[in-house]
């Protein structure tokens, strides 16, 4: 679970991008407007402002998602629709989501209380913890709101939005395997973006969460050891700065999909660290090399990285590979 306090639509965006969520609670104010038939939500706008997302423009964010599942909209009027002649009833902040790819939204017609809301989201959230289907889920809900307050009228806020014809949604729709394919993709193309353009502090935060996804991933923790390197010479480091940039490059060349890249970065690490500084290397820097040799080339990673860290063109120049000596 990750809790974004000061939510922006970006800063929700950025927080799918790379982790596999099921669900999404939203808790903000939301309003609906009667002439259009349109409902909205209030973010936090870049500068600290209000920032008012339509439901349409908030389910093209979430709706691309697939392993989102249901989202939870905590906010007033937010399954209200247009009940005007010509209004499209879609335009309904709830509706809306389900329309852009949501399986299903639970959303308020009225304004609710907060207590209410509290006693209504811990019952749901129990009963899902327990397997329950999501309308049964809703239903307890609705009970825990009468048990508390059997004068209220706060039962029937509630609404559910489902695009499903049954409500059991989360069920996986693809294997594990899959979905970690999904998520490596995802995140080698946006670290390595990250790291192109320099931004290694968000490069090495991706890195981290990603790996907490998919731990045996070569790559991620070849662009860990990338992005804590930081684009400086390893000669001109401490040895305490150097020690979380190996350990992440001798990480990758352990795991099942190692190549002559991953290679190539500890052997520079090694080299220009200990050689240039005249310190007894570690003993295993001729077999890193004799790896490197042998692994498994691909021209395009090896070329990046040359182009990440120029300083690495004579070791790939030594594995004699054509791709590292066209980009000198």
């Amino acid at each position: 679970m990750e809790v974004l306090p000061a939510c922006s639509l970006g800063a929700l965006a950025e927080a799918l991008r790379f982790r596999a969520y099921q669900m999404v609670h939203v808790i903000a104010h939301g309003v609906f407007d009667p002439r259009s038939g349109a409902g909205a939500l209030l973010f936090e706008a870049a500068d600290g402002g209000p920032h008012l997302v339509p439901g349409a423009v908030l389910g093209e964010t979430l709706g691309a998602r697939r392993e989102l599942r249901a989202v939870f909209l905590n906010a007033c009027r937010t399954s209200q629709a247009g009940l005007r002649p010509g209004q499209d009833p879609l335009l309904a902040t709830a509706a809306a989501l389900v329309r852009a790819g949501v399986p299903a939204t639970l959303a308020m017609q009225f304004p609710i209380t907060d207590g209410g809301a509290r006693i209504f989201s811990e019952a749901v959230y129990r009963s899902l913890a327990r397997g329950g289907a999501l309308d049964e889920a809703i239903a307890v809900g609705r009970l825990a709101l009468v048990q508390a307050d059997p004068e209220s009228c706060e039962w029937f806020i509630p609404s559910l939005f489902a695009a499903l014809t049954e409500t059991d949604v989360f069920r996986p729709l693809c294997s594990r395997s899959e979905h970690l394919e999904v998520v490596r993709e995802e995140a080698l193309e946006r670290i390595g973006g990250l790291l192109a353009a320099g931004d290694f502090e968000r490069a090495r935060q991706a890195a981290s969460a990603a790996l907490e996804v998919a731990p045996d991933t070569a790559d991620l923790h070849h662009y860990l050891a990338l992005a804590l390197l930081a684009g400086r010479r390893p000669r001109h480091l401490g040895l305490a700065d150097l020690r979380p940039i190996e350990a992440a490059a001798r990480r990758a060349v352990r795991c099942p999909g190692r190549a002559a890249h991953h290679h190539c970065l500890l052997a520079y690490l090694v080299q220009d660290f200990y050689l240039e500084n005249h310190l007894s290397p570690p003993a295993d820097l001729g077999t890193v090399l004799d790896e490197a040799r042998a692994a498994r080339r691909d021209p395009a990673r090896l070329a990046e990285l040359v182009a990440l860290v120029p300083a690495l063109a004579a070791i790939n120049a030594r594995l004699g590979e054509p791709t590292a000596r066209s980009t000198e």
